[in-house]
């Protein structure tokens, strides 16, 4: 018999509402798929009435962890029946919050910010907590529509979004190709340079989606590797003949 997928798993919840868009259900089924029976530890920040949590539970039925952060001090009143599931009542971008969430579980699999929305916020939670996800893990952002709107700090032109910050950590993917260019989108976040934790082959992948968006910690940082190359006839690009020899011969060939 077919478990239950995660939207199927929503219509039929009865306990404390929860709410996403339908277009995300998608997504989430995607991504999540290789995860549903690992013994994940899961975050979510913004938790609202706590229905998220507790269907969070039912998907991950092997999860060991699966807490809650909300800036509303009431969800501290939140029963649970599933012992896996705690909530910490705090702004998730304070020094106190980010405490508590350590203290309670160090490493997460999965991270959704589904908090304030502002970009500002976006952008602080993801560099506060990206660096507790663990090698291989996602960091799911919903809500981005918000991005464009002034009043979340956002607009199509606004150099400071948080879909502009996206954009940047794409150019961060890439950065091992920069040479002697500058970012000026890159200065903008990171004055001082971009962490490590987001470059040199530890940020996977930026996905967008629509209001989406998901981030892969990498497995095993790595870069781009090196040109594989198959087969024996090269009556057009006969070079690369030439760098399949100069691998084999331990030279290092990088992208032109």
């Amino acid at each position: 018999m077919s478990r239950p997928s995660l939207k199927e798993l929503y219509l039929a919840h009865e306990a404390k509402v929860a709410q996403k868009w339908e277009a995300y259900f998608g997504v989430y089924e995607r991504v999540l798929a290789p995860l549903r029976d690992a013994q994940i530890n899961l975050l979510e920040i913004g938790v609202q009435n706590g229905g998220s949590l507790e269907i969070w539970a039912k998907y991950f039925a092997s999860a060991k962890v699966i807490l809650g952060c909300d800036i509303n001090q009431r969800v501290a009143a939140l029963v649970f029946d599933d012992p896996r599931i705690d909530v910490v009542a705090a702004d998730a971008n304070s020094e106190f919050a980010y405490q508590d969430i350590v203290s309670l579980c160090p490493r997460f699999d999965l991270i959704i910010d589904d908090g304030s929305h502002h970009s500002r916020d976006v952008v602080a939670s993801l560099l506060r907590y990206f660096p507790m996800l663990a090698p291989g893990g996602l960091y799911i952002i919903e809500d981005l529509h918000t991005s464009y709107w002034d009043k979340y700090g956002g607009g199509v032109a606004a150099e400071r979004s948080s879909v502009a910050f996206l954009k940047t950590l794409a150019d961060l993917i890439h950065a091992e190709f920069w040479k002697d260019q500058d970012s000026a989108a890159a200065r903008a976040f990171f004055p001082e340079g971009a962490p490590d934790y987001l470059r040199n082959g530890v940020l996977e992948s930026v996905e967008i989606a629509n209001s989406m968006a998901v981030l892969r910690r990498a497995a095993r940082p790595a870069g781009l590797g090196k040109a594989v190359i198959a087969g024996k006839e090269a009556l057009i690009a006969p070079s690369l003949l030439e760098v399949r020899e100069r691998q084999a011969a331990g030279v290092i060939v990088t992208p032109q």
